[in-house]
C-alpha cells in the first residue's frame, strides 16, 4: 500500500499596475489645425510588490482606440460623446524590448496606424481611450449593459472577453481626457497608461521527503475545472469590473505532458494562466492535478489524479500562486520466513 499526501498553497499577490509613457518629441512646439494625432505607451508590466518588477505574460505589440471629439470646448462626460473620431482603431507597436530585470525600454519603440486621424479645429477638444491587445472582431457593448456598442453609442464601450488558452492578457487603458495638440506632452501625442484585468496565476512545484531519491514523481497534468471563460470587463469608470460571466462553466488546460518533480521548489512559468476574474465560494470549481509515481527497486509504478475545490476570489490585476507538493511515502514492506516441515507422512488405506 502506497500512502500519498498532495498539498495545495494558495498565495495571493496583489499587484499594482503600471504602463507609464515614455517621452518622445514627435512635433513641432506650435501645433497646426492639421496636427496628426500620435499615440505613445509603455509596454505590459506587472509589479508583484514595491521592489520587483516583472513582465507579464504575453508581449505588448498592438492596441485598440476609441476617440471622442468634445465640441464648442465641452468637457468629457461619461455619457455626452460617441467615437466619432476614431471607433475601434488599430495601433501597431514594434520595437519594445526588455532588459534583463523584466523592464520594459520603449524609448526606441515605435507606434503607427492608419489612416492618419487629426485633431479637432481649436475651440474642440478630444479625449481618448484604448484597450490590447486590439481586436477588430471585439464584443463591445454598450456600458453596463447586453446592448452592442456602436459608432453612434455615447461613452467607451465593455467588453465580452473569452480565455481561450489562457495566454493572452487584457488591458484597458485610462481615458484620457478633454485634450488638444497644444496640452499634449510631447505636443500632439496621446500618452495612455494600462492596466491588467484578468487575473494571473503561477505554480511552484515539488517533491517532499524523499531524501534518498527513492521515488520518481513525473507531473502529467494540470488544469482547472468548472470555471467561467467569459466574462464582461464593465469600463466605466476609472476601476474596471468584471460581471456577466456567461455560457457553460468549463475548464482551462494549464499543462499537458511529463515534467520531473524534484526536491528544488520550482516555479512552473511556462504554465501561467490568465483566467477570467471571478469567486470560487460555493461553487463546483476544481483544480486537477495527474502524475505518476514510480519506485523500480521497489517495483512501483502508479498514475494517479487528484481533484481539489478550490475556494478562492480571482481579481482583477491580481497575481496568484499555487504550490503543489507531492509527498510519496515509503510503502509497506513484508518479508516471509519457513520452517522445513519434514520428511513427508504418507498414509496409504488398502481395502
Amino acid at each position: 500500500m502506497l500512502n500519498r499526501i498532495i498539498r495545495i498553497i494558495g498565495a495571493t499577490l496583489c499587484s499594482a499596475l503600471l504602463l507609464a509613457g515614455c517621452c518622445k518629441k514627435l512635433h513641432d512646439p506650435a501645433p497646426t489645425p492639421a496636427e496628426a494625432i500620435s499615440f505613445d505607451a509603455g509596454s505590459s508590466l506587472l509589479q508583484d510588490d514595491a521592489v520587483s518588477t516583472k513582465a507579464y505574460p504575453g508581449s505588448f505589440t498592438s492596441f485598440g482606440v476609441f476617440a471622442f471629439i468634445q465640441t464648442n470646448n465641452g468637457n468629457w462626460g461619461w455619457t455626452s460623446w460617441t467615437p466619432n473620431l476614431m471607433f475601434n482603431q488599430a495601433v501597431s507597436v514594434s520595437g519594445a524590448t526588455y532588459n534583463a530585470a523584466g523592464v520594459a525600454d520603449v524609448d526606441g519603440a515605435t507606434f503607427s496606424y492608419t489612416p492618419t486621424a487629426y485633431w479637432p479645429a481649436p475651440g474642440n477638444k478630444a479625449s481618448f481611450w484604448a484597450y490590447s491587445p486590439y481586436d477588430a472582431n471585439a464584443s463591445l457593448l454598450q456600458r453596463g449593459t447586453f446592448t452592442t456598442y456602436t459608432a453612434a453609442t455615447k461613452g467607451i464601450p465593455d467588453i465580452r472577453f473569452t480565455v481561450t488558452n489562457g495566454k493572452t492578457d487584457l488591458m484597458v487603458s485610462n481615458v484620457v481626457k478633454n485634450k488638444t495638440a497644444v496640452t499634449c506632452t510631447p505636443t500632439g501625442v496621446v500618452n495612455f497608461s494600462f492596466r491588467h484585468v484578468l487575473s494571473w496565476i503561477d505554480f511552484v512545484i515539488q517533491k517532499l521527503d524523499d531524501d534518498n531519491d527513492d521515488f520518481t514523481v513525473n507531473l502529467t497534468s494540470i488544469s482547472f475545472e468548472n470555471i467561467y471563460l467569459t466574462g464582461i470587463c464593465r469600463n466605466g469608470n476609472e476601476n474596471p469590473s468584471w460581471a456577466g460571466w456567461s455560457g457553460q462553466r468549463s475548464s482551462l488546460p494549464v499543462f499537458s505532458g511529463t515534467r520531473e518533480v524534484t526536491s528544488s521548489a520550482v516555479t512552473l512559468s511556462d504554465y501561467s494562466v490568465m483566467p477570467i476574474p471571478q469567486t470560487l465560494v460555493d461553487t463546483e470549481a476544481r483544480m486537477r492535478i495527474a502524475y505518476t509515481l514510480e519506485n523500480q527497486s521497489e517495483g512501483i509504478s502508479e498514475s494517479n489524479v487528484y481533484t481539489f475545490p478550490i475556494t478562492a476570489d480571482w481579481a482583477a490585476g491580481n497575481h496568484y500562486t499555487y504550490t503543489i507538493q507531492i509527498k510519496p511515502d515509503w510503502p509497506i514492506k513484508f518479508t516471509v520466513t519457513w520452517s522445513d516441515w519434514g520428511t513427508a507422512h504418507n498414509i496409504d488405506l488398502a481395502d
